[in-house]
């Protein structure tokens, strides 16, 4: 999603439903470790949400004050700046370091968390084991890795399969995606013909 959110931003493209998505997307994750990620969600969604010229002006502060209230963590107001919407520098993590306090960084982790972690883990390790054997297992884990902001390299690892088939499955994915929006349009009367017709 990072490397969406980047693409969208270089080619200074806007699609509110998309963007919807995304935000939502967003508010559902458990969590975001990387804050190289979480600065770039944190920084797009108060562009859009300040674009005068956009249809989402003013409409996502609500769920910018969401997203800080869970994902904004004490490492990250640590090392990111939410109100001035940058990463800190070194000088200034250095000025700061007197206020660093360790026990804000450490999660305890009960024993029944640390057994739902671990069987999440081994079902997935297995998931991603098999995956390459059933083209709708492997569609689905390729949807959870573009979800979690992982690009395509990272997913050539993880999955240990060429480029090749990742393309194949992304096509598979637009496709299933352009399928659902048409049953959303039919569902809504909003289909640009009429069923039943040819085009």
């Amino acid at each position: 999603m990072n490397d969406l959110i980047v693409e969208f931003k270089k080619l200074n493209y806007y699609d509110e439903e998309i963007f919807e998505k995304i935000i939502d997307s967003l508010l559902v994750k458990k969590r975001i470790q990387n804050i190289y990620f979480f600065a770039t969600f944190h920084q797009f969604m108060n562009e859009v949400n300040e674009n005068p010229k956009g249809s989402l002006y003013q409409k996502w502060t609500e769920k910018i004050n969401q997203f800080e209230e869970k994902h904004y963590t004490a490492d990250f107001k640590w090392r990111y700046n939410a109100e001035e919407r940058r990463r800190r520098t070194h000088k200034e993590l250095v000025a700061r370091r007197d206020e660093f306090d360790w026990e804000d960084f450490v999660e305890v982790e009960t024993t029944d968390e640390r057994e739902e972690r671990e069987r999440k883990r081994i079902e997935e390790e297995q998931q991603r084991k098999y995956s390459v054997y059933n083209k709708e297992l492997f569609v689905k884990q390729v949807k959870k890795y573009r979800a979690e902001g992982k690009t395509m390299i990272e997913m050539m690892v993880y999955l240990d399969v060429d480029e090749e088939a990742l393309e194949n499955a992304f096509q598979a994915i637009s496709q299933e995606e352009q399928l659902e929006r048409l049953e959303e349009l039919r569902k809504e009367n909003k289909l640009p013909f009429a069923e039943g017709t040819t085009v």
